[in-house]
Order: structure tokens, then sequence, then C-alpha cells
């Protein structure tokens, strides 16, 4: 029986670890008011926290919210994995 490790983005597993110990990692959704972002796709850590910082400089602070790994991207996961 095959065992395969997969996390979402939000566990922050640096790519070169999840390569190295083969985890699949699926990306969550994050979202900045309006706009919707895949993280580590759409979205790098750094320009998270770019985005952030920004907003905040301006007076105006994004409502910052996540969201589990969308369907497909779990599908595509289970398909890699097998």
């Amino acid at each position: 029986m095959k065992v395969s490790v997969v996390t979402d983005s939000t566990s922050d597993l640096p790519p070169e670890v999840a390569r190295e110990l083969g985890i699949t990692v699926v990306p969550a959704q994050i979202q900045f008011g309006e706009q919707v972002f895949l993280d580590g796709v759409e979205l790098t850590t750094d320009d998270f926290y770019r985005r952030l910082q920004s907003s905040s400089k301006l007076g105006v602070l994004d409502i910052v919210q996540s969201s589990p790994p969308l369907p497909a991207g779990a599908r595509k996961c289970e398909a890699t994995v097998r």
C-alpha cells in the first residue's frame, strides 16, 4: 500500500523540504479584500507581507481571509499521488 503525505500551503513548508521529503502541497486560497489568490502560486509569502504592510501604511487594512484548497486542487493532488 502506498502512503503519501499531503498538506495545504498554510503549513508554510519550504518548497525544497517538501520536494526532498516527497510531500505534496496543495495551495489554500488567500483573500485580500475582493481579490483572491492561490497561496504560493499567485501570491508568495513576500508578496503577502508586502501587501499587508502597504495597506496598513495607507490606513486601510484589507480584510485578509484564508480558506481551504479548492476541490479541484484536491482532486488534482489525489490524481498526482496515486
